[in-house]
């Protein structure tokens, strides 16, 4: 098991770029070659003969629910490569943001009789069995002895810090859900009638062309059978069938035109994974028409993050900082990769690619963000303290949603300074 090993070598591949500027401050943060050469082999051998991860952890709760996040550039790197030896044993690969909402938007275009299904699993990383999931990696025999050792330590710090499950907010707490529910989407599939499952954590998407009511009691069964329950109010099912009803007493024979059971063909709206998926409930001739915009979710946030930011600039009275706000905000970076990979595309446009600016629905969200930037500078000119200056103002005006989508305005940026940037939008 050369690969799980945790000599210095393989330590240095659990790097990022990041790092320096997280915990650059520390006057013990190796500066060039033979300080981290230095450095690795050290924690190497501590690991090995402590066989324990540094306790160095400081617990955060968002929206009542609570995480921890490692303190000590150490603790971090002995984290990455614990998470990194489990998910290639077990061939631990997630389907991206960007595959599953393809997938959902091809789905929903096609003109076939479906129910969609969506689920959200409650408390998902409180309800993971810590013991259940140690004593299976034991018997799979898939991980080193030093491995397993920090595994136990990692869970046994879960204990102290008072966790039911294993903590959000770290790498390895979602490998060892994911180890858990590993088996929970081919038993879904396996439900008679669904014909696609995708699941991104703890939210899944079913498809299914038989009875919706029935398929949900049986996706209950199934979850509960690996200790997890629905989040009852984030639960929802649609319909997309042909003109008349699926409860049409002659499906076969009806001739759809004379049906007298037919179906309203309202819009439908599927918020999922921060896009917002509008359909009718009535099949098309051919291709489905499906509309994709912004979450009202993702668009409440990001108006709350302007709030925040000119709330802080109220406070401070720092003006860059608030344009660097915005501009991260409404814009698009070139971001340096944390492991040599060249440069990594983010922002609006980027995390948003499937929504489209020929769909006026789309836009209108777009502008609706411009106006509500700009409401917000003008009320901040007249604020009684630290008013922004008309320059400073102008500046801010000239930063624009929809011109970033619709003409990718991108800047380049590396991790230096984006903690600072994102401070003040902290759980929200």
């Amino acid at each position: 098991m050369r690969s799980q090993s945790f000599d210095g070598e393989l330590l240095a591949y659990m790097r990022r770029k990041s790092d320096r500027f997280k915990f650059g401050s520390a006057g013990s943060y190796p500066s060039d070659k033979a300080q981290w050469e230095a450095y690795l082999s050290l924690l190497h051998q501590k690991v090995n003969a402590t066989k324990q991860i540094p306790d160095n952890f400081s617990r955060f709760t968002i929206k009542r629910k609570s995480g921890l996040t490692a303190n000590e550039l150490a603790t971090v790197i002995l984290l990455r490569k614990v998470n990194d030896n489990i998910r290639k044993a077990y061939g631990i690969k997630q389907p991206s943001r960007g595959e599953i909402t393809h997938e959902v938007a091809q789905l929903l275009h096609e003109n076939t009789t479906k129910h969609v299904i969506k689920v959200d699993i409650k408390s998902f990383f409180e309800s993971v069995p810590i013991s259940q999931i140690y004593k299976q990696l034991e018997q799979d025999r898939k991980l080193s002895t030093l491995t397993l050792h920090l595994v136990s330590d990692f869970l046994r710090l879960c204990k102290k810090h008072q966790f039911h499950g294993v903590p959000r907010g770290l790498s390895l707490s979602a490998t060892l859900a994911e180890l858990h529910v590993r088996d929970l989407d081919r038993q879904i599939r396996n439900i008679p009638g669904v014909y696609h499952v995708n699941r991104y954590v703890d939210d899944i998407t079913i498809f299914c062309f038989k009875d919706a009511e029935e398929t949900s009691k049986k996706i209950r069964e199934i979850l509960r059978s690996f200790g997890l329950r629905l989040n009852s109010s984030k639960c929802k099912t649609y319909s997309v069938h042909m003109e008349c009803s699926l409860k049409c007493p002659a499906p076969k024979l009806c001739p759809h035109n004379a049906c007298e059971v037919k179906v309203s063909n309202k819009t439908q709206t599927l918020e999922l994974l921060g896009y917002a998926y509008e359909f009718k409930r009535e099949n098309g001739s051919k291709k489905n028409v499906v509309s994709i915009r912004l979450s009202r979710k993702k668009i409440a946030r990001m108006k709350t993050r302007i709030v925040r930011s000119f709330d802080n600039f109220r406070l401070t009275g720092d003006a860059a900082m608030l344009l660097r706000r915005i501009k991260y905000l409404a814009g698009n970076h070139m971001l340096k990769s944390s492991q040599n990979r060249g440069r990594l595309r983010a922002g609006i446009f980027y995390s948003y690619m499937h929504c489209d600016l020929k769909d006026p629905g789309f836009v209108s969200q777009l502008r609706d963000l411009d106006g509500f930037l700009r409401a917000r500078i003008a009320n901040s000119t007249r604020a009684a303290l630290n008013p922004l200056s008309l320059s400073n103002a102008a500046r801010l005006g000239r930063v624009s949603f929809h011109a970033a989508v619709a003409h990718r305005i991108t800047s380049k940026s590396g991790p230096h300074g984006i903690d600072s940037v994102k401070e003040c939008w902290k759980y929200g």
